[in-house]
This record gives structure tokens, sequence and C-alpha cells, in this order.
């Protein structure tokens, strides 16, 4: 095996480029001209190839629809020549590039006359979606219904200037109305990728970050655009939380937010506010002097999003527990109920949607506390508490505090009451007056009110002692570290937990529990149906309407004609019927028409057709509508037509690289993605972020090349949430050796705490030594499948029995293992929805 040779790490010389003339192709589109010549000499077959390849590059390239179809034409095959026209006409009407659309729809009319049918069905149905948003967007101020319509209608019709302004209106007036910030993410993800670039250039720098006053925050970061408009929203909603946590509804002065990208310039803030510098385990701080709260991320150094958020969510704590306690008495909170209370916020956890999931176990106390707890060095609460707060707070208490506020905050009795939240309360609001000024006084006192409050005033005869309570505690603790474990099955407890709450009463635990049930299982609609009667109970009626219009979705998207039809009724007795008559109704008279469209189509002998049609209408509608997937499966074979698309997950040349200890740690280069992980640097994890990728969920292929020069192997990460830390891998070797593993992210402890990843081997594959090795791997819906390796598949291993959908489902990236080199190249990925061949338009605001 020839090694990847050291000097790829060095910069090549610079090309001296000629200007370039009006005969150059666009970027990108010299595979096309390529394609073209080849045509023209006659080599259909190899012009096929090369399109195809570009396509992968550039998916959204009109020439290259064009050349695919006078390839089909060259080959005789009709159908290939009638797809590509079709999505040539789209590309050109939904571009709005009419009389371009006008002239190809001329030679779709020569396959069939019913070639557009679909497109006048969905015309109808887009009228009237827009007069359901418009509706929602008026006095019922349901904003986020508002955007969820209008968004499908605009990711149909993206060049459509009056749907762009009305979305911009609605989006002036949601402002942070929407619920947990998921109509901002929305906002964001339709601003044009050159737009963003602009924008985090102008502000990568400290000295000209972005900045703006939220209602209870001074936000200043030079991170992303994203992350600056998200956190904007986020830590309002986080905001709220907090005071419904510490029970203050005081008014707070204004704190601000100093967020880093990068640990140097986190360094030199720590100087100027602090007069000193912190060690290199801190990311990040609260000083109450002057209501700062300042973090960092820095991938350089192996921080994640994830990580960044919960540091945030943990820090921004403590201004509640300062203001509520210490600055009115001036006397230490016990360390344990300040780091505790500031954990337990750590479980927050932000979605892909802006949304935030609630009171869910910090995960990686959670494993942390099971690791102590498992060892020679397990805690007492009577330790925990008589903490001195003089001294360091040792690393291995974080967990054993986060453990017994979570616990105070959530057990529940038989009867469901939460005996220990108002004692807790009752405990925080004691250090609200003067106390011992002795240290040893203090925290005897607060052993002693513990004991009080916890036990002798609840007065449960099965907890008559101190030792009875910890007891309790324990064994409870051990159930959470099992639900913790647990899969996606654990959303049919929490549904049930809902369901519990609702019959007594409780609106906002009802919402909490649905809330983790979605995060656990995302896309349920059974969770939706949840969510929406939570919320109209919690009179959040808006919201209510959204999550019933989801659950809509869900249950018409799998066929489920009954739920269809109680959603629809729910709808039109709460505030929703207009959005039942107009998107609803609609909606199902919309793809019955395109049943229809494919009938005939089929009838016409043209299955091609059908395809585009149903193509047209996942489209529309926006969710992976069941019977029209089918409906394409069924046709995939008999019309010879794949309507899924190979794309480039990584681009291959044109961006910087990104440099660490004085090298290259990765590099863009026209053969692939070097990503190199030298022994005296963290090493890069290297993310898709492709939005026509991720989120990558079940069903999907991954295919791609690997060379590694290195003690170690290159990896495929998946299944990576907002937080940023992967779930699952497969480690290709330099000794020819396949491995998988599930990756689970723990908490260690010590001087600083440390996240470390545990990789646990499930199986793996050996094959022959090769210089490159050649992969294709394929994920059916439930994730199962296969890994093949070598260009004909010759050796093969079914996926691990371990891996399920939630696993796999996030985003993709590439890493590589200490002291190794590993070169990525042709790395494509396929969805099982049909590609959409309309660009988003540039933002030109």
């Amino acid at each position: 095996m020839r090694p990847i040779s050291a000097a790829l790490l060095l910069l090549a010389p610079a090309a001296s480029f000629l200007r370039p003339t009006a005969t150059d192709p666009a970027p990108g589109e010299q595979p096309f001209v390529e394609a073209r010549e080849l045509l023209d000499a006659g080599k259909a077959d190899a012009a096929l190839a090369r399109a195809m390849e570009g396509l992968s590059g550039t998916p959204y390239a009109t020439a290259g629809y064009q050349v695919l179809a006078d390839i089909a034409a060259a080959k005789g095959d009709a159908a290939a020549q009638s797809r590509w026209l079709k999505w040539l006409y789209w590309s050109h009407l939904y571009s709005g590039r009419t009389k371009e659309a006008e002239a190809v729809g001329a030679q779709l009319a020569a396959f069939w006359d019913g070639w557009n049918l679909d497109g006048a069905a969905l015309a109808t149905w887009s009228d009237s979606v827009e007069k359901a948003a418009r509706a929602a967007a008026g006095s019922s101020r349901q904003y986020r219904v508002a955007g969820h319509l209008l968004g499908k209608l605009l990711d149909l019709d993206p060049a459509d200037a009056d749907l762009e302004k009305q979305y911009a209106k609605l989006y002036e007036r949601a402002g942070d109305i929407a619920s947990g910030g998921a109509f901002v993410a929305e906002r964001v993800r339709r601003r044009s990728p050159l737009w963003v670039a602009q924008q985090n250039r102008v502000h990568s720098e400290w000295d000209n970050a972005f900045e703006r006053n939220t209602k209870h925050y001074r936000i200043i970061t030079n991170i992303d655009y994203e992350f600056y408009e998200t956190v904007s929203v986020v830590m309002e909603d986080m905001y709220s939380f907090y005071q419904d946590v510490y029970s203050y509804n005081k008014k707070s002065p204004l704190m601000t937010l100093a967020i880093h990208r990068k640990r140097s310039d986190f360094d030199k803030y720590c100087i100027e506010m602090l007069q000193s510098s912190l060690p290199l385990g801190v990311l990040g701080w609260f000083y109450n002097k002057k209501m700062i709260l300042a973090a960092f991320e820095d991938e350089v150094l192996g921080t994640t999003r994830g990580d960044l958020w919960s540091t945030l969510f943990h820090e921004a704590s403590h201004q509640f527990m300062y203001l509520l306690c210490e600055k009115p008495t001036k006397q230490d909170v016990p360390t344990w109920l300040n780091e505790g209370t500031a954990s337990y916020f750590e479980g927050c956890e932000l979605k892909a949607d802006g949304s935030i999931v609630k009171n869910k176990p910090a995960l990686l106390r959670v494993r942390e506390w099971e690791s102590i707890e498992g060892g020679s060095q397990r805690h007492s609460l009577e330790e925990l508490i008589t903490q001195d707060p003089r001294r360091s707070y040792d690393g291995s208490f974080y967990s054993y505090g986060w453990a017994l506020v979570y616990f105070l905050q959530n057990y529940e009795n038989e009867a469901g009451e939460r005996v220990y939240r108002e004692p807790y309360l009752k405990y925080m609001r004691s250090y609200t007056k003067p106390g011992p000024k002795n240290v040893k006084e203090h925290i005897a006192e607060g052993l002693r009110r513990a004991k009080e409050y916890f036990v002798e005033e609840v007065g449960d005869p099965e907890v008559r002692d101190w030792d009875a309570f910890e007891g309790r505690w324990r064994r409870w603790m051990q159930n959470i570290v099992k639900e913790s474990k647990a899969g996606p099955e654990l959303a049919d407890t929490l549904q049930e937990r809902t369901r519990t709450y609702l019959q007594k009463k409780d609106w906002e635990r009802a919402l909490i529990a649905a809330e983790q049930a979605d995060d656990k299982r995302p896309g349920d609609t059974e969770t939706y149906r949840l969510l929406a009667l939570a919320s109209h109970l919690a009179d959040r009626k808006e919201d209510a309407v959204y999550w019933m219009l989801r659950h809509w979705e869900g249950a018409w998207m799998a066929g489920d004609e009954a739920k269809v039809k109680a959603a629809e009724a729910w709808l039109g007795a709460n505030e929703g019927d207009d959005v039942r008559e107009n998107y609803c109704v609609a909606t199902r008279a919309a793809a019955a028409a395109l049943d229809g469209v494919m009938d005939q189509a089929v009838a016409a002998d043209r299955p091609v057709f059908a395809m585009l049609a149903a193509s047209h209408g996942l489209r529309a509608f926006g969710v992976p509508h069941q019977g029209l997937l089918a409906r394409i499966d069924d046709l995939r074979e008999g019309s010879m037509q794949d309507l899924r698309l190979w794309l480039r997950a990584f681009p291959e040349s044109g961006r910087e690289p990104v440099r660490a200890g004085g090298q290259d740690i990765v590099r863009y280069d026209p053969d692939g993605v070097l990503v190199n992980n030298p022994e005296d640097v963290g090493g890069p994890t290297v993310q898709c972020d492709d939005a026509r990728i991720v989120p990558l969920t079940p069903p999907f292929d991954v295919r791609g090349k690997v060379q590694i020069d290195g003690k170690q192997g290159g990896q495929l990460l998946f299944g990576i949430p907002a937080s940023g830390r992967p779930q699952a891998a497969i480690d290709f070797r330099n000794g020819a050796l396949v491995r998988f593993f599930n990756i689970e992210t723990v908490l260690r402890t010590g001087q600083s705490n440390t996240l470390v990843r545990r990789w646990d081997s499930l199986s793996e594959l050996r094959v022959p030594p090769a210089q490159k090795i050649e992969f294709q791997i394929e994920v059916d819906a439930a994730a199962k499948g296969k890994i093949s390796i070598g260009s004909g598949g010759q050796h093969t291993l079914v996926l691990p029995e371990a891996w399920n959908p939630g696993r796999l489902t996030g985003a993709l990236a590439l890493a590589a293992g200490d002291d190794t080199l590993a070169l990525f190249s042709g790395l494509e990925v396929r969805t099982r929805m049909p590609f959409w061949p309309v660009e988003p338009p540039e933002d030109h605001d």
C-alpha cells in the first residue's frame, strides 16, 4: 500500500490563472463542457458518466440538465430525456425564467400532452395554502403556523417575490413570539449561503463582532450569523425557564453574553475583564460584579457547539442565584446548591429547529455520576452538602450536586406529586436572609436545614431519617441512569407520562414530558398530538394549532385516515378551521389530483411522468408522503430512472485550510478532503453542512474512497445532533480493517472537567490491503443494511444490530485517529427523497 505522502500537507505553489473569457464555462460547469465534447465525439456513455459526476458537485446546473437530455436523445432513451427536460423546466420556472421554461415546456409536450397536469393541480393548492397562511398571520396571531405554511410555498417557489415579502413581513411581526426560536432557525435557513458567508467574514474578528440587545441580554459574538440569530432568541427562552426554576420574578439587570469564536479571543477578554487568564479546562464564566458571561467555541481545541450551549445554559443561570441570594445577603450559597442548580440547566438541549428540550437529565452528568457511584470514590450526600465554600469544589462533586438538584426538582410520589420541589425552593430562599458568619457554623447550618426541609417537614412515613432519604435518592438516580441509556422506545414512556400530567391538569409538566418524547423519537405523530393538547390546555392556543397541524401531517403522510379525520375535527373546533379548510382539505384534494395524473401517465405508458408528478407533490407538501414515495419506488424499475441524486458531501477544493500547531489539519484539495491529526494537536472533525444532506436520516446511501497514512484510521462519524457529539462511527484502518462503533461522550473530572468520547466496538470486517479503500454503505429506514468494500463490492458486512434510526440521524462528519492522515475522496450521499432541481435564490439584503 502506498502511503499518503507527508508532502500533501505542504501547500502547492500558487498556479497562474488566465482571466476568464466570454467562452470560459461558469464555475462548476467544466464537467458539462467536457461531457458535451465527449458527446460530440460519439462517446455517449463516457459523456453520461462525466455529466453525472459533475452533477454530484453542481446539482443545480441547468447546463448539466441540458447536456444530459441531449445525451439521452443520442442514446434513444426517451424516458431519461423527458426526466432531464422536466428538471430543466422546473429549474427555469421556479427561478423566475419564464420564457426559458416555456421553451422547454414545448419540448416536453412532444413526449406527452399531459406533461404538466401536476403543475396545474399544485397551482390550485398553492393558492389555497397562501390563503391559509395569510389568515394565520392575521388576527389569530398564529405566527408559527403561518411561517410553516409560507415556508412550504417558498421551498417550492423560492423566486416568488410576493411570497418573500410576506415572509419578511411575518418575520418582523413575529420576532421571538414564535415558540422556542424555531421561526428564527427557519429564517436563518432561508438566507443564501453567499450572504451568510459574507456576514461571517465581516464579523469574524472580535473588534467587529455581531452585537445586539434583547430584552434581558446584550449579545456579542463573532462565531457566525446562524449562532448569533439563534442565541438571541434561545437565551430569552432560557431566561423564562430560569425564572420558573428559581421562582424569581423581579426585574434583572441586562447581562452581557460575550461569546467568542476561538480560545485566543476568550483569553484576551479574560485578561481585560478579570485581569488574568484562566486554565484550559475552563469553558466559560459568570462575573456578578459586571454582569458578564464569557464563553468560547474552538473546534481546533476539541470543543463543540453542544459544549458551548451547555456552558451558556449553566453559566447564565448563576445570575439568578446571585440576584436571589448572594446580592442581598452577601453570604455564600452552598456550593452544591449553586453549582448543582446551574448544572441542572446543562440538560437543556437545543434541537435542530431552534426549540429547546427542557428538564432532560444532563447526560454527561448522568454518566459521570454512574462512574463515580460504582467506584471507590462514591460520595455521600452529607459529604456533598458540607463542602467548604472556601476551598475549590472538587470536580467529582459536580455530578452529585446535579443529581441531588435533579431529584429535588423531579421526584414524584405515587400520587404524582413533586414532594421535594417546594422544600428545594424553601431551602434556596433560606439563603435570602443573613446567616451565620462563621464558616463551620454556616456549613453545619446548611446540613441541618437540608435534613429539616427534605426529611422532617416532608414527613414521608417511608423516609423517616436522612439515611432513608439518601437511599431513595440513590434508587431514583439508578432509574435515571437506565432511562438515559434507553433508545427511541423510551418515547412511549414519556408519552404515557404526558397523558398522566394531562389528567392531573399539570399542563407545564405535560409540555416538558412531550418535548422530551419528541427529542427521544423525533417525528412521532402521537407526540405532536400530545404537544397540541398540552399547549391548548396551557392556554398557548397558537402553539396548539401548530402542533395539531404537524400531527395531521404525520397522520396523513402515513395514510392513517382515522387520525387525519380526528385532527381535522379538533382543528375545526379549536381556532384552526381556516387551516383545516384551506390547508388540510386542500392538500388531500391536491394529492388525489396527483394520483389521477399518475394513473393517466401510467396508462399512456409514460411512467417517468408519473414519478415526476409524485416528486413535484413531495416537494410542495414538504413531508415524505408514504403513498407518493411508494409509487415512485414501484415505478423506478419500469421507468429505468432514479430521481434520487448522489450529492458530493464535502467540497474538494475552494475552501481555506484549517491550521493548528503551524500546519494544516484540514485541507480541501481537488483529490479530496485531507484530515490530519498530529500527536500534539487535538483531532479536527470536518462536518458536512450541506442542507440538502443534513440532517441525514435513514434511509440513505454513502459511497467514496479513503486512504490512510498513520498509526490509526480515518472515520466516518454519524448521527451528530445540535450538540455536535457523534453517536456512531465507521473506522477504516490502514491494515485493511473496517470497524463499527457506538460512541458515548462522558465527563472525566479532576483538576478540570474533560469531555471524553468512549468508543464501543460492535463488529469488524477484514479486507485485502489496497492503496485506497473504496466503500458503499446502504442504510434502510430501520437503520439496517450493509457496507460493501471494493469496486465490485466483493466484501460485505451487515450493519450492527445496535444501530437504530435515532443513532444515525444527524450530521455526517470526517475525522482521523491520533497521529494519522486520512484522505477522503469522492464522498457522496444519496437520500431517499427525490432531488429537487431548483436552487434557492441569493439573499440581497
